[in-house]
């Protein structure tokens, strides 16, 4: 619920929400670690990339420090990284070497990771392979496909993945 008030342009809402959760659960931890992660989309959707990528990182190093399950954090952030710098493959390892791969969100997030990644080497056909199978991987799933899709567009000094993808995928979403 906090999600969609923040996504909505109610970050105040969303904040409040999260206080409420933080005092029922049990277990604080995945409700501070969602804290940073809408703090990340509010940054983001305020076109603050390098901030969304400071907030996101605070939200993993959080879960990384708690044991947690797989939430799609993990491939959102490995994600946004490789957006913020496709030559890093730190974020990508980490996921890929991870158990939070059984969440098919994160490994359709680290195949869009590693397209922007190959993109960026131009290495096309590889990134194309990837593109693919995220798409595939997120059919049945058109919200996380086009918030995915949108991450890995948001940085403007990734244009060839801009050029090649964009377009198409902006028709796809106002369809």
């Amino acid at each position: 619920v906090a999600r969609g008030a923040l996504l909505t342009g109610r970050p105040g809402e969303a904040e409040r929400l999260l206080d409420t959760g933080a005092g029922l659960a049990p277990n604080p931890l995945h409700i501070a670690g969602e804290r940073f992660h809408l703090r990340g989309y509010d940054a983001w959707l305020r076109g603050d990339i390098t901030s969304a990528g400071h907030e996101f990182d605070s939200c993993i190093d959080l879960l990384r420090s708690g044991g947690t399950n797989p939430v799609p954090s993990w491939g959102e952030w490995a994600l946004l990284r490789t957006v913020l710098d496709p030559a890093d493959p730190g974020p990508r390892e980490e996921l890929r070497a991870s158990d939070w791969l059984v969440q098919t969100l994160n490994v359709a997030a680290l195949h869009l990771a590693d397209g922007v990644a190959a993109t960026h080497a131009g290495h096309t056909e590889a990134a194309d392979e990837h593109l693919a199978t995220a798409d595939a991987l997120l059919a049945t799933r058109p919200f996380f496909r086009h918030l995915l899709r949108a991450v890995a567009l948001s940085n403007p000094n990734n244009g060839a993945l801009a050029d090649r993808r964009g377009t198409l995928w902006l028709q796809e979403a106002l369809a």
